[in-house]
């Protein structure tokens, strides 16, 4: 094995996961607005996170406690989130903003002259 060879495509490898996981913990983060029809995928998320937590705590002698300690902070931090989601208004899905003052809307007709 001639580092020559399979060294360039082992960093990009290594580069191409790290990019990856870092995209993946952005989207993870980013917070997602609630209409009324996802508030029951919120709850059943929610109660999927909290049953996780529960069996892992179950199992808690069979895993490293390294990474059962990293692990429950995830899915913990996870149904903050989602608590946090659960707790914002929703708001109404056909409500538009007023236009403002002075501001002509495309189609509709300037004011009086």
């Amino acid at each position: 094995m001639s580092w020559d060879v399979w060294g360039p495509p082992i960093i990009v490898l290594l580069l191409g996961v790290v990019a990856g996981l870092v995209v993946a913990l952005r989207a993870r983060g980013a917070a997602v607005p609630v209409a009324s029809g996802d508030r029951a995928a919120l709850l059943a998320r929610k109660e999927m996170l909290l049953e996780q937590i529960r069996a892992m705590e179950a199992d808690k002698d069979k895993l490293d406690a390294d990474a059962f300690r990293l692990r429950r902070e995830a899915l913990l931090v996870e149904a903050t989130w989602v608590e946090r989601a659960l707790a914002e208004p929703t708001a109404p899905a056909a409500a538009a903003p007023a236009p403002r003052r002075g501001v002509r809307v495309r189609g509709q007709p300037g004011p009086p002259a």
